[in-house]
């Protein structure tokens, strides 16, 4: 019988022998099958667990070039938030549209640093050269420990069960939108539980990942719902007879729309994914940029001219606040966008806590009742929130600032700053750029903290107000 007790695991050729470091050791001998890097127990199943990578070693030959990483890129940005822009502004005045400037710059700075990590990763850890299934909580735990490590894995599954929360909220209200000629008695409480029907035995799939077209369905549906919404509004300018309001916001309103803005660059979950699959890593700061600068073409007419003919009386979603047969297939293609945004989301969710039971990866019943499980839960918040604008203020206010202010200037800085081996490439921050670091970092927090206090007093108000299913008319 093979003695356990013991194993040697042979790293890659390119790491220098007779070195203690991680980064220059040839061989590495574990007792009681745990493995030490860097000072980090990383498990009992060495790197497939700790370091979290796996695949043959070096970059992928055919990974994606600059242009498709951009186009994916603004795939998995742009969707649910967009609809929700012009409401956004409605909520923060015309000097939301310096928000949302200012923002997506700033989304953009913070992602290239988050790419830069990356790199720094790779040029110290080769092992990290290979496919890597969870790239995020990787920089986490290099630069912030296991510590971090868990706090990226935790924030990651509450935004995941949080957005997937509302691409069900919103299928319900597309489900009624579309359907309301043909069954008006329905209303949206029915429908979400329909959608609850109809996502539980989707969610049993074993993976969606091969469902690369959703990122094409999910572009091509956000395009053009912007396109349609903009065209129907310049030449119907807005809604007939009614003239829009433009009240000055408040305090609380500005921080009610600022969430919603930040939702609409969410993603940043997904940004080091994207930079794994690229053919050259290094080039990821161009896609951003370009990725970017299409985005803001995208969001600027829509958010503008949205709230310049509907004013304060936008709705949430803006689809709802236009009537018309193209209207009508724009919300046909964003519901079945919804469905795959929604399996994509809830599949590494339930990976992730199957993992954590210690379930088979099988498929079985186990699989079946706790992924039905989450839908559920899912679909039970939805029931008592009803509002797809309530969640998605509160996961834009507290998710995406943490996932994309606070953690990559802070996993910049700390790997720069690391001396733990003096054989690695020297990376230096100057004062000037470490100073607007933490200025990104404490902007991010404070954001976070009042957006997030005001998105919850919104989500209290709703329920006071008995804007649930669960009320008692």
């Amino acid at each position: 019988m093979e003695d356990k007790s013991e194993k040697t695991y042979l790293l890659p050729a390119v790491w220098k022998p007779g070195k203690t470091s991680p980064g220059d050791t040839t061989t590495t001998t574990t007792t009681n099958t745990a493995i030490i890097y860097g000072g980090t127990n990383v498990g009992s199943d060495g790197e497939e667990d700790g370091l979290v990578c796996s695949g043959q070693h070096g970059r992928a030959q055919s990974g994606l070039s600059v242009l498709l990483a951009s186009f994916f890129l603004v795939a998995q940005v742009s969707g649910l938030g967009v609809l929700a822009l012009p409401w956004a502004v409605a909520q923060t005045g015309w000097a939301g549209l310096g928000v949302v400037v200012a923002s997506g710059v700033l989304v953009g700075v913070a992602a290239v640093h988050l790419g830069t990590s990356w790199i720094i990763l790779e040029e110290r850890w080769p092992q990290y050269q290979r496919a890597c299934r969870k790239p995020y909580p990787a920089m986490a735990l290099r630069s912030l420990g296991v510590v971090g490590w868990h706090i990226a894995n935790v924030v990651q599954g509450v935004t995941l069960f949080g957005v997937s929360t509302v691409t069900i909220l919103l299928s319900a209200q597309l489900l009624e939108s579309i359907l309301t000629t043909s069954l008006p008695q329905i209303g949206v409480c029915s429908w979400l539980l329909v959608c609850g029907v109809v996502l539980i035995p989707l969610s049993w799939l074993s993976s969606p990942k091969e469902f690369w077209p959703a990122s094409v369905l999910a572009l091509i549906a956000t395009v053009a719902a912007c396109v349609v919404v903009v065209v129907k509004i310049l030449v119907e300018e807005g809604t007939p007879g009614k003239e829009a309001q433009h009240p000055a916001p408040t305090l609380y309103s500005f921080f009610l729309g600022f969430g919603t803005m930040l939702f609409s660059y969410g993603g940043a979950i997904t940004f080091p994914t994207i930079q794994n699959d690229m053919r050259d890593r290094s080039k990821f700061p161009l896609a951003v940029v370009i990725s970017f600068v299409a985005l803001l073409v995208m969001y600027l007419p829509l958010a503008a001219l949205g709230y310049q003919a509907f004013g304060s009386g936008v709705q949430v979603n803006i689809l709802l606040s236009v009537s018309g047969p193209v209207v009508t297939t724009v919300q046909v293609l964003m519901l079945v966008n919804t469905v795959f945004t929604f399996l994509m989301l809830i599949n590494p969710l339930s990976q992730s806590l199957e993992e954590a039971l210690n379930l088979p990866t099988a498929f079985g019943w186990r699989r079946c009742v706790t992924r039905t499980t989450l839908v559920l839960l899912g679909v039970l918040i939805s029931l008592a929130v009803k509002n797809f604008g309530t969640v998605l203020n509160l996961m834009g206010s507290f998710a995406v600032p943490l996932l994309t202010f606070i953690f990559p200037p802070i996993f910049y800085i700390r790997l720069c700053d690391s001396g733990e081996n003096d054989n690695w490439p020297k990376r230096t921050v100057t004062m000037p750029h470490r100073v607007f670091l933490w200025s990104l970092v404490g902007v991010g927090a404070v954001s976070m903290v009042i957006a997030t206090w005001v998105s919850i007093q919104s989500l209290l108000e709703s329920v006071k107000d008995m804007d649930s299913c669960f009320a008692i008319s």
